[in-house]
């Protein structure tokens, strides 16, 4: 996954410089600024909403099927101290 991140940064951040660059060329700099702060908040609201309606809300029930005894396999305790050396 951090490969995927590494890549998009690498390719697409240059790339976005330069549409941004050009644009700003054409209009100017606070233009682009307000717009591309427009865009993220657009997509962000867009996938808020996308994933509002996909995920469902954590309740009592839900909480309740996975306690943790599942996770892991079930081991005896000991009373002796590891330091104990017996």
């Amino acid at each position: 996954m951090l490969a995927v991140n590494s890549l998009v940064l690498g390719l697409l951040f240059p790339v976005g410089t330069l549409v941004q660059g050009a644009i700003a060329d054409a209009t100017s700099l606070r233009a682009v600024t307000a717009g591309s702060g427009v865009m993220l908040a657009c997509v962000l609201l867009v996938m808020w909403a996308w994933d509002r309606g996909r995920s469902s809300p954590v309740t009592a029930e839900t909480q309740s099927t996975v306690d943790g005894s599942q996770l892991l396999p079930h081991t005896t305790t000991t009373t002796r101290s590891p330091r104990s050396g017996t």
